[in-house]
């Protein structure tokens, strides 16, 4: 850089730009050096002195020293934060730095730091001047050998002690560290005083670094200086007491900015962490934050036991099948044997992977692309195979993408279903693959070459901790990738073994690997709430309670739709439900008429109250200490169900057969606790009159969630801590589970002892509103089912209700090499009396019972089976089972069933009359047929990059169903009627028959189209829903709402009730935000 001159008055400075350790600098350059500029002022020319080394600047050091074996004499010697002990002899300070040294421990009874002025007689040549001592914060004997710092009896007693040094021009040149109750040995350097002044400091400036980076990816460690500045998102831990299992243990981060205080080299430890410092005092550290999104703690740091990383595979085994195994469930073997067998203090829940079975000879990595040509066309060019190969491999595919400029800048193996040979076999290092210009657009660029450089060992195992399906990639943008949250479980710990059944990959060679280390978390105050009462944290009859992490529950798709007679709710950023719409039951918890905007309900919160001010049991506290909020809200017909963090439950709404729990029959227009009357709650006298008043609800249940008709004749259940399910409600069919068929209006327990074996029980389901049964899975893997089972739909080869719970008979649902694998997710669905279930298991295996009038079940007919049958097509059936999600729409009797592989191909079955498979036609289907999304004209293609599909759905004189899917990067599409425009095209229409405007977006083929948003919802959308009811005038009444990932709600469809916000009750077409109060 050209040298710039500057006059500043009678002063004059030559800027010579940043330092460099080979440029000779003279009197007056100015420098920027570490984000600040120095001025020379040395008279003579000076070459290689960096301004750090001869500044003005004052600087202080501190310094935790430690006692430890010296590498250079092999005695004991004082080591300086973490350093080595002392390989160097000297440390160089200026005149107005302060050396702070920290000695607490009790490795420094009787071996207190002195400073002396010669390296011999130590002891006799003491050095006091601008020299503190401090025994626990207070200055001691400053001046003399005699003062309390020295004697033994002080200083052994105290619990800090420190000694600190100002560096003057009166201090000696050359000082030694030591000893001063052990003299004659080497303990500490030579403090040097520089004398040599060649730069001064004039003015520091501040350097924008971007995200910290503790990883030497770049092939080696960053160094980072005073003034940096960084981002970095701290994981939060909101867990704040022992029994709290609401706030998550999935990573959850707050984005926060730190400046840097002292210039280090990262080394991958948690030593220069901003966040988590490897400090015992305010002083010693690297980084002061400046900025954060939420408050947190970050000096009470927690280890979550999710897991981050793993290492010690298992050994390759070629009789593992080849592939990619998404979303595969592990064991902890380590913490399943712990307590005595008994299970980890706590419990635990290991982590989900993701894992790749490596071919023979398959290919791993490729490289060396051929030049960019300014013919090839741009684009995504999916599942490509080679035209040529300068070697044998075979059967290998590929996705590659081409920027504008003719560029490859992406080749990878095309993921492949089991029993497919991802990435081929027969290949060679080096081997040299050509793709045809053909393949790539056909714009008359030469062919696209490649070279394999690694591949695969055949049966070799490559995992990784997976991410998690339920939240959007969307929701981790501001993080500067396109991931969403790990799924590394809880209460792992660093040298665990963690295991996969070898059956999962059919193969008899079982799958171990250790856990290399777990999350750190900062104590955090905000991490699903916003505080923001105007936000939307959750819909209604989401898969469970907000932040719960159960394996059982971890995919998506749980619940389709939420049955409601025009209520919208959702639970807010402050913790508290938002409500409006109709009161016609009380299902809006206002105990009022009909509300045109959202308000907040209200609760006593008597439990809560009692365990934190009035000598309760403690049992209902929250995790934060803060007034409870809510985790999980249940919409039926016309009630409402909710679980608060601190496990108290209440029902509002329609209570005839005692739903709400309350020791009554009578409907409440607002929610009451579930346990006992209001009286019995307040008084808390004993778990008779108040059944939960030592009871911790960690999720609820309720029957008539689903596409039932205009029915408030619905069962209600509740699991709490100890693995108790509690039930109350309607029991026409002995859904209960207490061996009779008469209503229950206080909560009462299934009898586990009687019923599951003695067992805890871990999951549970349940649909049917008035007919409804119930499945329920026990710790150790045995499967329950009871209610009603008109069609078979308990899987007890027969079709008797059962009024207590039984085991399902002629099934082992575990990864045993005959057997069809563990439950990975089950789901349940009925429209009256017509029910249906299905099951996936960890093998990818789809098993199914109940009715099938329209095809669902992929057989390729339409009989009932009433036991557990595995599906004859699609990807949940053959011997390589390979269906990684299910999902159902429609309902228990116009049923449709979809399904998703694990490279993410869409497979859909069953009723079609309103066109809801998006296939072109409204021909009822028995086999798997690929739905299809029209977006240009004509041109379709499959689905994918699906996260979610569900539907609203209703029988009455003219059945209903309009189908929604979800794309990952948060865009949606649909399909099927239209009524009161929940197709969002802008009208309302039977079907998707709209007469198309310009033919592009909008045709009326039957396909998927993309639906019509607001700019700040498309791309953006977390969550859907689909609600409403019919109407025994014979018709459907139905709305939909949707999350955005920045928590904004919005809504469309039917009016009624002013839920659309509108005085005339008239249906909106298109998503809009809610008039929120």
């Amino acid at each position: 850089m050209a040298t710039t001159k500057t006059r500043i008055g009678n002063l004059f400075f030559n800027y010579q730009g940043e330092y460099s350790a080979t440029k000779t600098y003279h009197k007056d350059d100015v420098v920027l050096y570490n984000n600040s500029d120095f001025i020379c002022v040395k008279n003579s020319s000076t070459t290689g002195q960096a301004p750090d080394t001869g500044t003005e600047a004052q600087q202080k050091r501190y310094v935790r020293v430690t006692i430890a074996t010296s590498a250079s004499t092999g005695g004991n010697a004082f080591k300086w934060d973490g350093e080595a002990a002392w390989p160097a002899t000297e440390v160089q300070y200026k005149i107005g730095d302060t050396l702070v040294l920290y000695q607490d421990g009790n490795d420094f009874d009787d071996n207190s730091i002195a400073f002396s002025t010669s390296s011999t007689s130590k002891e006799n040549n003491l050095y006091h001047t601008d020299v503190t001592y401090m025994l626990d914060g207070k200055s001691v004997g400053g001046g003399t050998a005699s003062g309390e710092y020295f004697n033994s009896g002080t200083f052994n007693n105290a619990a800090k002690r420190e000694i600190r040094i100002e560096i003057t021009a009166e201090t000696p040149k050359e000082l030694y560290i030591f000893n001063y109750q052990n003299p004659s040995a080497t303990w500490g350097p030579k403090l040097v005083v520089a004398e040599n002044q060649v730069w001064k400091e004039i003015r520091q400036s501040f350097k924008w670094r971007g995200d910290h980076d503790n990883t030497n990816a770049s092939g080696s460690y960053l160094t980072y200086q005073p003034n940096d500045v960084v981002r970095i998102n701290v994981p939060v831990d909101n867990d704040f007491s022992t029994n709290n299992q609401y706030s998550g243990n999935q990573i959850q981060k707050i984005r926060a900015t730190y400046i840097c205080l002292k210039a280090h080299t990262c080394d991958g430890t948690d030593k220069y962490l901003p966040w988590d410092q490897d400090t015992d005092t305010d002083e010693n550290k690297w980084w002061e934050r400046i900025s954060e999104e939420h408050q947190f703690d970050e000096e009470t740091i927690t280890d979550s036991g999710a897991v981050v990383s793993i290492n010690n595979i298992s050994a390759a085994s070629p009789a593992r099948q080849q592939g990619f195994y998404p979303f595969v469930n592990t064991k902890n073997i380590t913490a399943a044997a712990e307590n005595s067998n008994a299970g980890r203090t706590g419990g635990y829940n290991p982590p989900m992977v993701n894992v790749t079975v490596e071919g023979y000879q398959s290919v791993k990595s490729v490289g060396n692309f051929s030049t960019a040509h300014y013919k090839r066309k741009p684009g995504v060019y999916r599942n490509l195979t080679q035209s040529s190969t300068s070697g044998a491999g075979s059967n290998a595919n590929f996705d590659i993408e081409v920027d504008n400029n003719g560029k490859v800048i992406r080749v990878e193996v095309t993921k492949k279903s089991l029993g497919g040979q991802m990435g081929g076999l027969g290949y060679a290092q080096n081997e040299t693959i050509t793709i045809g210009d053909s393949l790539l657009g056909s714009g008359g660029a030469p062919d696209f070459t490649f070279d394999v450089l690694t591949i695969g060992t055949w049966g070799a195992l490559n995992i990784e901790i997976a991410r998690d399906q339920k939240r959007g990639m969307q929701n981790a943008q501001w993080e500067n990738n396109d991931e969403a949250e790990m799924l590394g479980g809880e209460n792992n710990a660093a040298s665990d073994q963690l295991g996969i059944d070898g059956q999962v990959f059919y193969s008899s060679a079982n799958v171990t690997f250790d856990v290399v280390s777990t999350q750190k978390k900062a104590r955090g105050y905000q991490n699903f709430y916003s505080g923001n009462r105007l936000e939307c944290m959750a819909l209604c009859n989401e898969n469970g309670p907000i932040g719960d992490d159960h394996p059982l529950y971890r995919l998506p798709g749980q619940f389709q739709q939420a049955q409601c007679v025009n209520w919208p709710c959702f639970i807010n950023g402050r913790g508290g439900i938002t409500s409006w719409g109709s009161n016609s039951n009380g299902q809006n918890g206002q105990d009022q008429g009909s509300i045109l905007t959202g308000v907040g309900m209200v609760f006593p919160f008597l439990d809560w109250y009692r365990s934190t001010d009035n000598g309760g049991s403690g049992i209902h506290t929250t995790p934060d200490g803060e007034v409870p909020k809510a985790i999980q809200l249940l919409s039926g017909y016309e009630v409402g169900m909710a679980l608060f963090n601190n496990g108290e439950v209440y029902h509002w709404g329609y209570g005839g057969h005692g739903q709400n729990g309350d020791a009554a029959t009578s409907n409440r227009g607002y929610p009451v606790r579930c346990g006992g009357t209001y009286q019995e709650i307040y008084l808390a006298a004993n778990t008779s009159t108040h059944t939960f008043k030592d009871t911790r609800i960690k999720r609820i249940y309720i029957t008539n969630w689903g596409g039932d008709n205009n029915t408030n004749t619905h069962s209600c259940y509740a699991l709490d801590t100890d693995g108790e399910l509690w039930a109350w409600g309607y029991n026409g069919y002995g859904q209960l589970g207490q061996n009779n068929t008469s209503d229950l209006s206080r909560p009462t327990k299934i009898n586990k002892t009687a019923y599951f074996n003695g067992n805890k029980i871990d999951a549970f389901w349940t649909a049917g509103a008035g007919y409804a049964f119930c499945y329920a899975l026990d710790v150790t893997g045995k499967l329950y089912s009871w209610g009603y089972n008109g069609y078979g739909q308990l899987g007890q080869t027969n079709t008797t209700n059962l009024s207590v719970p039984t085991e399902v008979p002629g099934i082992t649902w575990d990864n045993g090499a005959s057997n069809p694998g563990k439950i990975k997710k089950l789901l349940v669905d009925s429209q009256q009396s017509y029910g249906r279930t299905a099951i996936l298991t960890e093998k990818g295996k789809i098993y199914w019972c109940g009715r099938n009038e329209y095809g669902w079940a992929m057989m390729g007919n339409t009989s009932d089976v009433s036991t557990f049958t595995i599906m004859s097509n699609g990807p949940g059936s053959g011997t390589y089972s390979d269906c990684q999600n299910m999902w159902f729409t429609g309902n228990g009797r116009y049923a449709s069933f979809w399904t998703k592989d694990s490279i993410g191909d869409i497979k859909c079955c069953g009723y079609n009359g309103n066109y809801e498979l998006g296939i072109g036609n409204s021909t009822n289907q028995t086999a798997a047929v690929s739905p299809k999304w029209q977006i240009n004209g004509t041109t379709t293609s499959d689905l994918h990059n699906i996260k979610d599909i569900g539907c609203n759905s209703e029988y009455g004189n003219q059945w209903m169903c309009n189908v929604w899917v979800l794309t990952y990067d948060g865009f949606m599409f649909n399909t099927g009627r239209n009524n009161y425009g929940l197709g969002a095209q802008g009208w309302s229409s039977g079907y998707n028959d709209r007469q198309s405007s310009n033919g592009i977006e909008e045709t009326d083929d039957y396909y998927f189209q993309m639906q019509r948003m607001p700019n700040y919802a498309h791309g953006r959308v977390e969550d859907v829903r689909g609600r409403g009811y019919y109407s025994t005038d014979g018709n459907r009444y139905h709305f939909r709402e949707i999350r955005t990932f920045d928590n904004r709600y919005l809504m469309w469809g039917y009016g009624g009730d002013y839920m659309q916000g509108q005085n005339d009750s008239n249906y909106v077409s298109m998503p809009q935000p809610a008039v929120l109060g």
